[in-house]
């Protein structure tokens, strides 16, 4: 917003690569409604200037915002309705909501993607996007360790964006688990008052699962 002629910029490349292509525009760090207008307001100068010059462009862009902040989690309900999908970042959500930097080596022990508050977020988030028939993706550590994989599919997540070594290992649990099994699993773990709790609930289906999938699991 400080720049917003580099922004510009930065937008028309975009939908001139957009040709023919299935391109999402997804802006980071959103706080607040006023961070969306502007970028929509931004967006449609561009739209139109390239539609003056005749210049191609895919007009179908989706524009997406990520859940980065407690702050946008709790004004999700309006930022949905400005947008067309939601990214998870579950790094930054964690870091921000706990009050912890995971790079600092006295705090960074306090950084618990299974704490309670962190369920809670991730629940209200998947219920406003169904709720708005709107697309919501998790991204972030938390998508790709196995251990928390069931409990992201019991919640209702079904896209989750993975470091491409572990693809392979993340759809094979994805096609291998139950979802009635994950929902009871989510059920358990939502009435659970501590992490280590939830922990451990999820260590012990880890585990099961482990007996029951005839592939190479991490240890936990």
């Amino acid at each position: 917003m400080d720049h917003p002629a580099l922004f510009k910029t930065q937008l028309k490349a975009i939908l001139r690569a957009s040709v023919g292509r299935d391109v999402k525009i997804i802006i980071p760090m959103v706080s607040d409604l006023p961070e969306v207008y502007f970028t929509k307001k931004i967006l449609n100068e561009v739209k139109s200037e390239l539609s003056k010059k005749r210049i191609r462009y895919n007009k179908d862009v989706q524009l997406g915002i990520m859940i980065e902040v407690p702050s946008a989690v709790i004004l999700a309900h309006h930022l949905i309705e400005e947008v067309d999908f939601f990214s998870v970042g579950t790094n930054d959500l964690i870091q921000y909501t706990l009050a912890v930097d995971r790079n600092s080596e006295k705090v960074s022990r306090y950084f618990e993607p299974l704490n309670s508050a962190i369920l809670y977020m991730l629940k209200r988030l998947i219920e406003i996007t169904d709720e708005a028939g709107k697309e919501i993706t998790v991204c972030g550590e938390v998508a790709g360790d196995p251990l928390y994989v069931p409990l992201l599919v019991g919640l209702g997540y079904r896209k989750l964006s993975v470091n491409p070594i572990g693809i392979n290992l993340i759809k094979d649990i994805i096609h291998k688990i139950s979802f009635k099994d994950t929902k009871e699993l989510v059920d358990k773990a939502m009435n659970m008052k501590t992490a280590k709790d939830i922990r451990l609930l999820l260590e012990d289906y880890f585990s099961k699962m482990k007996k029951m999938c005839k592939i190479y699991l991490p240890a936990y």
